[in-house]
């Protein structure tokens, strides 16, 4: 059974301790934060073991969107975080702190024994591991002395990976042998009073003081120093382990307390791993700003998935075809509509419910109402098929099922549906996405990759998935008229689809130049504001109208600016 330990953070604000537990002359209003009521129900009970129940007033949310709505909304005097939370543990307390800055936080850890709680500080010395409040007290301590000597402090939170020589896919947290090695090594690289610390998790954090200079450029020379210094390989000579780091260090700022200090390089870090390993990102304003907006989308968004909502919605881009002009299909684009925020973009909303957990419960309901929109979707006799796109967290063991079942309730036949996963998606997790990919076929269900050409391993999509469309990206297509080569990438792309007898869908399509381009080389199908924009589905009899009053254009070929690109490639490889 998980044992809990409770350790008391600092205030964020100068330096003072949150209250003690034996020192309440009043009762405490306390927000337990928990990912599961079990968690709560045993946090509560260490807290009723340290405090009479006269003592102290709890609530409980479960979940971080959850929690931050209610301290908008109410004040606390203490926040107790479950430690075995699935977001982690600095970014988490990060925004439960920009929710309510003045407010004491704690943090409940289920750890082993022996393993520490939040922060710790390597000693090599003494071989020592002490808790979370000694590098808090550091840091205070730090930042009482700089400005009272009128020098700088700065700390940097490192994010490690490593692999082995010779295996660079395979990336994973180095062990605990190579951890030492490295704080080791940093340690080496520091000033005799400067700390190196290490999170629950495995990862980093240095403490510089007593920093003559600790502007913007000299912060970010630090953080550099940290990368350069963990370029040589760890471990033996004979199995070498590279250890690369994502930086994100910051600057104390007169006024901070330590906690503020630290959850600042957490927020640096969370964008220096947005952009990659290697990378150091030094704290800004506005990376605050960005946090706090996130945090805020999260919990609108979680709301607008709901089941109750009518946020999100379905509009509608009628796919054509190409020799007819006819409308053959519609592909399916989820749209958010937030009462105060206005049209949230899909490229936003759709990564943040992928890196929230929301995209199957999104998903499933998507591929349930085209579904069951596209029961009624005939023109002129006609049945139009229906395409919806797939993030690859939806390919797993459940898909088949969810497909027939929706499918089921609809009376839809499976060969109108087809599955769009875009090409980059498809080299995560490939022998789950392939297995999926090859029931859905067996269905009966076609599927196709989007966005092809985009990705990294296109050939050996063909060759491995049962791909049955090929969607040319919009980027080549916006070429089509001024660029050759652009030209020549969309002619390739139509031919190889032919030789594995794969249909085409060309996307972005704008102008009549462009059709007549695409229909000449023997493109199938498609879609872009030429014909119609995404529209709901109570105007899209309407957008099929006018889709189908845009007549076909000549087919003269353009093979001259097709044999231009060949030349003019061959006269640069030349």
């Amino acid at each position: 059974m998980r044992t809990l330990r409770i350790a008391w953070a600092l205030e964020g604000r100068g330096g003072r301790h949150a209250p003690s537990p034996d020192a309440v002359s009043a009762p405490l209003r306390v927000l337990v934060v928990a990912n599961r009521s079990t968690d709560a129900d045993l946090v509560k009970v260490v807290l009723g073991e340290r405090l009479a129940p006269a003592d102290l007033e709890l609530e409980v949310e479960l979940g971080l969107p959850a929690a931050v709505s209610r301290l908008s909304a109410e004040r606390f005097d203490v926040i107790v975080v479950d430690g075995l939370q699935t977001v982690p543990d600095v970014e988490l307390t990060g925004a439960l702190r920009t929710a309510q800055p003045e407010t004491s936080l704690m943090i409940a850890s289920g750890a082993p024994a022996g393993h520490v709680d939040l922060w710790a500080r390597l000693d090599p010395a003494e071989d020592e591991v002490e808790e979370h409040v000694t590098l808090a007290d550091r840091l205070g301590q730090a930042i009482a002395d700089a400005e009272r000597d009128g020098l700088g402090v700065a700390v940097a939170h490192l994010d490690l990976s490593s692999h082995a020589r010779g295996d660079d896919q395979l990336q994973h947290p180095p062990g605990d042998g190579v951890l030492r090695e490295v704080t080791d090594r940093l340690l080496a690289h520091l000033r005799p009073g400067d700390t190196v610390a290490r999170t629950s998790d495995g990862e980093l954090m240095v403490l510089w003081r007593d920093l003559d200079g600790a502007g913007p450029a000299e912060v970010a020379a630090l953080g550099e120093g940290l990368v350069r210094t963990l370029e040589r390989p760890f471990g033996p000579p004979a199995l070498p382990v590279q250890v690369s780091a994502s930086v994100g260090v910051v600057r104390h700022a007169p006024g901070w307390g330590p906690d503020r200090t630290l959850c600042s390089a957490a927020l640096a870090l969370t964008e220096a791993r947005a952009r990659g390993a290697g990378t150091v990102v030094v704290f800004t304003p506005e990376l605050r700003e960005a946090a706090q907006h996130r945090t805020m989308m999260e919990t609108e968004l979680r709301a607008g998935v709901t089941e109750a909502s009518d946020q999100i919605v379905l509009h509608y881009q009628p796919v054509v075809d190409l020799t007819t002009g006819q409308v053959v299909a519609v592909e399916a684009l989820a749209r958010w509509h937030h009462p105060v925020l206005g049209e949230v973009p899909p490229s936003q909303f759709i990564a943040l419910a992928e890196r929230m957990g929301l995209i199957r419960q999104l998903g499933d309901w998507v591929l349930d109402q085209a579904i069951q929109d596209a029961g009624a979707l005939t023109h002129e006799g006609r049945e139009l098929d229906i395409a919806v796109n797939f993030s690859v967290l939806q390919l797993d063991k459940r898909t088949v099922s969810t497909v027939q079942e929706a499918l089921a309730r609809a009376g839809i036949r499976p060969g109108r549906l087809m599955i769009e996963v875009t090409e980059s998606a498809l080299v995560q997790d490939e022998d789950v996405v392939v297995r999926t990919l090859e029931a859905l076929a067996d269905l009966g269900v076609r599927v196709a990759i989007d966005d092809f050409g985009t990705g990294y391993s296109s050939l050996h999509s063909l060759r491995r998935y049962p791909i049955d469309t090929i969607k040319i990206d919009r980027e080549f297509v916006a070429g089509i008229g001024r660029l050759v080569d652009d030209e020549a990438i969309c002619t390739s792309v139509v031919h190889l689809a032919s030789s594995v007898n794969a249909t085409t869908i060309v996307e972005g399509v704008e102008t009549v130049e462009q059709y007549a381009f695409l229909r000449a080389i023997g493109c199938h199908q498609g879609q872009g504001y030429l014909w119609s924009a995404p529209v709901p589905l109570e105007r899209l009899p309407e957008a099929i109208a006018s889709c189908e009053r845009v007549p076909p254009p000549s087919v003269a070929p353009r093979r001259a600016r097709i044999a231009e690109a060949s030349e003019a490639r061959t006269r640069r490889r030349w």
